[in-house]
């Protein structure tokens, strides 16, 4: 059910051994996906690199697969880890941007959605019908799951502790920056009628 591509290894001696571990790029494979997770990969690309990552993904994608995609914004380089960029020591030499993620993935059919209150991940859906425009349709989704995606979580031994943990852990950022939203829009107002007297 889960596959893993790795285009760089490591040694043999530490890597797993399981049928669906995929050596190889994204393009050596046969299968079409609904869901994928690229966790700290893309600061180690170029644009051109990841312009062909993105032509393979949308080759190995099912209409409407979403990926979520992990990797430290420029605000999040700025304000939080100034020192994420590192070419010597962590190999990271991008930052990308939303702005920038859209310019390479959309050619391709995909739709760059922002983690609202999250500047280290985007979700990259593949011919998205139902866009999201702001925090609430966001919101809207994550209370509104796939049924077999929330199915598949309560199967395990854990029952609904997954499911309750995925649901919870999705909804505190986005309601954080919601709420942060909110705040500064209610303050502009109450300055607003400040200046005014």
């Amino acid at each position: 059910m889960f596959y893993a591509v790795e285009l760089s290894p490591p040694a043999i001696a530490y890597r797993t051994r399981h049928e669906n571990y995929i050596v190889g790029s994204l393009g050596d494979v046969q299968q079409k996906f609904g869901i994928g997770t690229c966790i700290e990969v893309i600061e180690h690309l170029t644009p051109a690199i990841l312009d062909k990552l993105a032509a393979q993904m949308s080759q190995r994608s099912e209409s409407g697969a979403i990926y979520y995609i992990g990797s430290g914004q420029p605000e999040y380089v700025k304000n939080e880890d100034p020192q994420y960029l590192d070419p010597l020591g962590r190999g990271h030499v991008v930052s990308y941007s939303v702005q920038a993620l859209r310019h390479i993935f959309a050619p391709y059919g995909f739709t760059v959605i922002p983690m609202f209150g999250r500047a280290w991940c985007v979700l990259i859906e593949y011919k998205s019908t139902a866009p999201v425009c702001n925090a609430e349709d966001l919101q809207t989704r994550i209370w509104n799951p796939v049924k077999t995606n929330i199915k598949l979580l309560k199967s395990g031994t854990f029952g609904d502790f997954l499911a309750t943990v995925g649901l919870e852990s999705a909804r505190c950022y986005t309601e954080h920056a919601m709420c942060s939203e909110r705040t500064t829009w209610a303050q502009s107002l109450s300055n607003m009628i400040a200046s005014t007297r």
